[in-house]
Order: C-alpha cells, then sequence, then structure tokens
C-alpha cells in the first residue's frame, strides 16, 4: 500500500536557484499532488486567464532530500494586500532523490517493484512437496531462476521471485494444508 506523503521545503525552477519559495507538497493515494507555495513561481502578467503550465518544478525538503515534480500546473495564485501572495500547483509525477532539469532527461536505468503473492499469481513458489511416505513428508525450497523476458532491444523486464525470511514457514504450512487437513496454525512474535 502506497502511504500518504508530505515534504515541508523549498522549491523553485530549474536554473533559477535563487529564486526559491516555501511550500508544501502533499501526496496521497487516489489523490492529486498538490504543491502550495508562500509566494508563487510565476508573474501573474505571464498567464492572466490562461492556464499556467510548468513542466519541472525543484525542491529540496526539510529533510534534504531533492525531490522533482514533472507535469505541473498553476490551480491557484492569490495576492494579498496588504500580505504576500500564495499558489497551489497541481502535479502529475514525483521524482524523490533527485534534480531532473527537463522532460528529456528523465529516463530510469532500472525501475524496482514489488508485488505481494507474485509466486501464486504465475504458478512459480519454488517449494517442492514430496507426498507423504511412511508418515513423512518432504518440503523442499529452492529460489527460482529469474524470469527475462526482452521487449525491445533497450527494454528487458527480469522477474526475480523471492519470498521475504519470516513468510517461509508460513507458506510450508499453507503448502502442506492439502496433505494435514487438521494442522494448525499457532504463531507467536516477540
Amino acid at each position: 500500500m502506497i502511504k500518504p506523503i508530505e515534504y515541508h521545503g523549498l522549491w523553485w525552477l530549474p536554473g533559477k536557484p535563487e529564486d526559491k519559495i516555501c511550500g508544501t507538497l502533499r501526496f496521497a493515494p487516489r489523490k492529486e499532488i498538490l504543491l502550495d507555495l508562500l509566494g508563487t513561481i510565476s508573474s501573474p502578467n505571464e498567464h492572466f486567464n490562461e492556464v499556467f503550465r510548468i513542466d519541472i518544478i525543484h525542491g529540496i525538503s526539510a529533510e534534504g532530500k531533492k525531490i522533482t515534480l514533472h507535469k505541473c500546473y498553476e490551480k491557484t495564485c492569490f495576492s494579498h494586500s496588504p500580505g504576500f501572495p500564495t499558489s497551489s500547483y497541481g502535479c502529475r509525477y514525483i521524482y524523490v532523490g533527485t534534480h531532473f532539469n527537463d522532460s528529456d532527461n528523465i529516463k530510469f536505468k532500472e525501475v524496482y517493484i514489488s508485488y505481494s503473492h507474485l509466486d501464486e499469481w504465475i504458478n512459480i513458489s519454488g517449494f517442492e512437496i514430496s507426498p507423504p511416505a511412511d508418515g513423512t513428508i518432504c518440503v523442499k525450497y529452492k529460489k527460482p531462476e529469474a524470469i527475462k523476458k526482452i521487449i525491445k532491444e533497450d527494454l528487458n523486464i527480469l522477474i526475480i521471485l523471492k519470498i521475504p525470511r519470516d513468510l517461509y514457514l508460513e507458506k510450508c504450512f499453507s503448502l502442506l494444508r492439502p496433505f494435514l487437513p487438521d494442522l494448525k496454525l499457532f504463531f507467536q512474535i516477540g
């Protein structure tokens, strides 16, 4: 499950690091990515009566994390008198840990994704169970070979199946259940 995130930090346009603005970035699953600024990145005269789009916004969180916001657009911009302007931006993508200067630079050499129960979905577990013989059931586990698929010349998919160490026992018992119908599982944590 993806957890909501919130970053307080400084935000600016690429090439203009001297024009940093304080603000807060908020993200929650199935909701819009929102950047609220105590100021504005643009001049109100730049885009009067039109949607102001910004390809890239850079940020640095209070914890020192580099952040790139991609495909942004201004939602609101208010000028207060007395006071100072505030603005709000919606964004399509967040990249934490790096600064990309433009869309053409957003490329990845590798991407790691983790799915629960993928082994069951593709029916590869690595477990081998020998049928009961003279009252003995033997369960063996061998880590499955990685599955590599070439999508096109410069794009490969590598599927690495592994079971977290703390789930080995649970997985073994679930596989043994058909052989031992009265088996009850009790787990003690701590």
